[in-house]
Order: C-alpha cells, then sequence, then structure tokens
C-alpha cells in the first residue's frame, strides 16, 4: 500500500451553468398547490358484497375543480392464502387509466350537462397537451396495503373544471373483476354548494404572479 500525500482530490469546482427554467405546472395535471381545499368527509358506500367495499371517501374543493378520494376494501372469502396474494399483488400495482384491462376497475365522471370524463392515461401524460381545455379528469395516485386477509387502497381523482365546482355529476365505477357492475353515484349539487370555499395558503399568492384571489 503507498502512502497518499493529500490534495489528490482538490479541483475547482465547474463554473455553475444557467440556472434550469421550470416550466409552469398545467392546472388539468393537479390541484392549485397554493391553495388550502375546502374539504368534506362523505364516506358514502356505492357499492358492498361479501369481498368489496367501494367508498368514496372526501370532497376537497378547490377554485379550479373538485378533488375526489375514493377508497376501495377487499376481505379474502374462497381464495387461498396463495391465489388471494397473487390477486392482490397482480391487480393492485395500478393506476385507472383511460383504457384499464377489460376485467380491471374502471372510474369517470358523468357532468351534469351529460359529457362523460375518462381519465388521462397516465402512461401518456408526458405526452399530453399542456393547453388542454377544461374539463379533464386525472388521476393523482394512492396508496395502502394489506395482508393474508385484507386489502384497503385510496386513490385520488382530480376533476379540473376550471372554475369551483357548482353543478351535480355522477361518479360511474364498474370492476367486472370483482362482480361490480357498472353504477352512478350521484353527487348532488346541494352537496357541492356546502363544502367550504378554498383558501389560499398564501395572501400574496404564488411565487411570481401576485395576489390571488379565491371565490
Amino acid at each position: 500500500m503507498r502512502a497518499s500525500f493529500g490534495g489528490f482530490f482538490d479541483v475547482d469546482p465547474p463554473e455553475p451553468g444557467p440556472e434550469p427554467e421550470v416550466p409552469p405546472m398545467p392546472e388539468w395535471l393537479q390541484p392549485p398547490q397554493h391553495e388550502l381545499p375546502g374539504r368534506a368527509a362523505r364516506d358514502e358506500v356505492p357499492h358492498r358484497d361479501d369481498a368489496t367495499v367501494l367508498i368514496l371517501g372526501e370532497l376537497a374543493a378547490y377554485s379550479s375543480g373538485l378533488r375526489l378520494t375514493m377508497r376501495w376494501v377487499h376481505r379474502r372469502t374462497v381464495e387461498s392464502p396463495r391465489e388471494w396474494e397473487r390477486r392482490m399483488m397482480e391487480r393492485h400495482a395500478w393506476f385507472p387509466a383511460r383504457f384499464p384491462e377489460p376485467d380491471g376497475m374502471h372510474v369517470g365522471v358523468r357532468l351534469a350537462d351529460g359529457t362523460r370524463l375518462l381519465p388521462i392515461d397516465h402512461q401518456q401524460v408526458a405526452h399530453v397537451d399542456g393547453d388542454l381545455a377544461p374539463p379533464t379528469l386525472q388521476v393523482l395516485g394512492g396508496g395502502g396495503g394489506g395482508g393474508h386477509d385484507r386489502y384497503d387502497v385510496n386513490v385520488e381523482l382530480w376533476l379540473w373544471t376550471g372554475a369551483p365546482m357548482r353543478d351535480g355529476f355522477d361518479l360511474v365505477l364498474s370492476w367486472p373483476e370483482h362482480g361490480v357492475a357498472e353504477l352512478g353515484h350521484h353527487v348532488p349539487s346541494a352537496d357541492l354548494a356546502a363544502l367550504p370555499a378554498a383558501r389560499p395558503l398564501w395572501d400574496d399568492g404564488p411565487p411570481g404572479r401576485g395576489a390571488v384571489s379565491v371565490p
């Protein structure tokens, strides 16, 4: 082994390059990050059977749309522990997309005027035109877990309308693999009107944009 004389790594750091340009976050991609939404717990159950419960958990109102929290709970019934583990691992590492597997979970929204909204395909988000016009539906992600007898998952949806959500709508669900036929769960306009208004997190608004008025 040779002795080190020191200074081997004493080099001048490179000159810093230009600051990277951070593009603005598209409004359809996620709720406004400078707002504190008005929330209401729902915990309504659009579907329940021996093995599966689907729950509409929370509504969160923003100045430009609505965030919905969905939850589904499965329990093991007739499956063996090995069948259960395989099924849960294979079928729950997912995000709902515009074109899910035929027997997978389908999520959508039907607006009061009949407009049908399906989630923007998460695999295509990077290629979506940044100038999309509202309304759109986006899956924000979620999480969960379970064990040998139960699996519990939450997923959030972002319904971008470009303004506070006023009109009632139907949350449309189906999950053929779990015996859930297509169903609509209505959220009435009166419930949306009862949501607290969103509030700015900072009085001066988001950086570089000045004060923000939240309806």
